[in-house]
């Protein structure tokens, strides 16, 4: 099976220029771990919830927490692959880009396990 199967399609983003207040209202009202993080509507990196977590200062500054090279995967590869990634660079969440290098999608371990392992 292929990543493009399981992924998560139009993945929840936010703009690099936001403040943390709006990262966390978006991770909690829709209930996500990870938000993919654009610049003029190009992925530029990822911050998760984990990122967030100590930071009480609700108008710091977004940029300050993202993580920017990101590990991605094309949506044509193996969902086996996919997670020999995650375990190799220990990461729960790979955005996914098809062949013209778009992000279409983001793919957790939580969609390997719910999406693909629970079908077995």
């Amino acid at each position: 099976m292929k990543v493009k199967n399981i992924m998560t399609k139009n993945p929840i983003t936010i703009e690099l220029d936001n403040k943390v207040k709006e990262a966390k209202r978006l991770l909690s009202y829709h209930n996500i771990g990870r938000l993919l993080v654009t610049k003029n509507a190009e992925l530029i990196g990822i911050v998760t919830d984990g990122d967030l977590v100590i930071e009480h200062d609700q108008n710091a500054e977004l940029e300050d927490f993202v993580t920017e090279n990101l590990i991605t995967i094309n949506e044509n590869e193996s969902i086996i692959d996919a997670a020999k990634v995650m375990a190799e660079h220990q990461i729960s969440g790979l955005p996914v880009m098809n062949d013209n290098n778009k992000m279409v999608g983001i793919l957790t371990v939580e969609d390997i396990i719910y999406r693909y392992l629970a079908k077995k």
